[in-house]
């Protein structure tokens, strides 16, 4: 079964959806954005002030939080086999679950530097990589199913582009360079 009857209602903060037969609804104060993904197997929700997010939640179709990143309190929240796993990073600027790989990555900026941490699913710290002052971190993304982050740098290439995509080697934390993004 998948998300069925979605409903942005932004005047009330709720969202809402029919799964299996199931009425459910979600409520969030500062609420800003609600999407299904495209295989409707998850509910995004986003809240912060002036249409940038403070707080994302990732629902299930069965309205169960599987996610959750509060930039205020750098708290990043996930369920995993033993329930809900919680870590704590000041700074966290993003943070993102790849089930397929059993890795959470946070993107964190303290004091002027920029972190990537790789965490495993019960929240332990695998590797951990400082970027230098060459690229900036912009957010996590995918590319080819893969866990990637994508940077700027100040050195476009021929064409003007200045946006890659960086493949995460989860154990090293090392980033290889992959491809443009838009």
């Amino acid at each position: 079964m998948k998300i069925d009857d979605f409903i942005f209602d932004v005047t009330n903060q709720k969202v809402s959806w029919s799964y299996n037969g199931q009425a459910i609804v979600i409520r969030h104060e500062e609420m800003i954005f609600a999407s299904v993904s495209n295989e409707k197997d998850f509910l995004y929700i986003e809240c912060g002030k002036d249409f940038i997010y403070d707080i994302r939640y990732i629902y299930n179709p069965e309205g169960q939080l599987e996610f959750c990143i509060n930039k205020k309190e750098g708290i990043v929240q996930w369920k995993s086999q033993d329930g809900m796993t919680e870590l704590t990073q000041q700074g966290i600027d993003d943070a993102k679950l790849y089930p397929s790989s059993n890795i959470v990555v946070a993107i964190s900026f303290d004091e002027n530097i920029q972190r990537l941490t790789v965490y495993d699913l019960r929240g332990s710290v695998i590797s951990e990589k400082i970027l230098g002052d060459d690229l900036n971190f912009m957010y996590l993304s995918e590319l080819k199913g893969l866990p990637s982050v994508v940077c700027t740098n100040n050195f476009p290439d021929q064409y003007g582009r200045n946006s890659w995509h960086f493949l995460v080697t989860p154990h090293t934390g090392e980033l290889t360079k992959a491809g443009v993004a838009y």
